[in-house]
């Protein structure tokens, strides 16, 4: 029996995953197929890319620009610094996403930049991590730890529904 795709709206998340990631099968037709399909799903969109510094949001904000051909805004909370040839496909902005307000403003400027065009790919990699045993984790480090990984990537989802057709999320 075969499985049925996981879709939003009328895209297919699992093909978009591969184009994001990467190619399962590299030199199989297969994934030929899966990175052409993903190209045509974001080409000329415009994608907002949290915790894109560095690590798998700063991989998949690359892998959209150069190789789908999407507008990417790259967020996180430290300064992105990016190569000449990735101006035109990339812009970066720094934002802590713990703050609703700074999201709203956040997704303003984007539009803004983007020349009044709504960003319609959220993508959410931004995370962070405070190691400690239970009985040692202060209250601080937790909501940090929340904030990051559970809050932000709630609101800035809510924020962009209205407007997005492609949600995806990577810690």
């Amino acid at each position: 029996m075969k499985a049925a795709p996981v879709t939003i709206g009328r895209v297919n998340l699992r093909r978009l995953f591969i184009f994001c990631v990467g190619e399962i099968f590299e030199n199989s037709k297969k994934s030929f197929h899966f990175f052409m399909r993903g190209r045509m799903l974001v080409a000329g969109r415009t994608a907002i890319v949290t915790g894109a510094a560095r690590g798998i949001g700063r991989a998949i904000a690359e892998k959209l620009a150069f190789e789908g051909g999407a507008n990417v805004a790259m967020v996180d909370v430290e300064e992105i610094s990016l190569s000449e040839e990735s101006s035109t496909a990339m812009k970066s902005y720094t934002c802590d996403v713990r703050s609703v307000d700074k999201i709203s403003k956040l997704l303003d400027k984007i539009s803004e930049d983007h020349e009044g065009v709504q960003p319609s790919v959220l993508i959410n990699c931004a995370g962070i991590t405070r190691d400690a045993f239970l009985w040692k984790m202060s209250e601080e480090n937790y909501d940090d730890v929340m904030n990051v990984n559970m809050k932000a990537p709630f609101f800035l989802t809510q924020q962009q529904t209205l407007l997005s057709t492609i949600v995806l999320f990577f810690d």
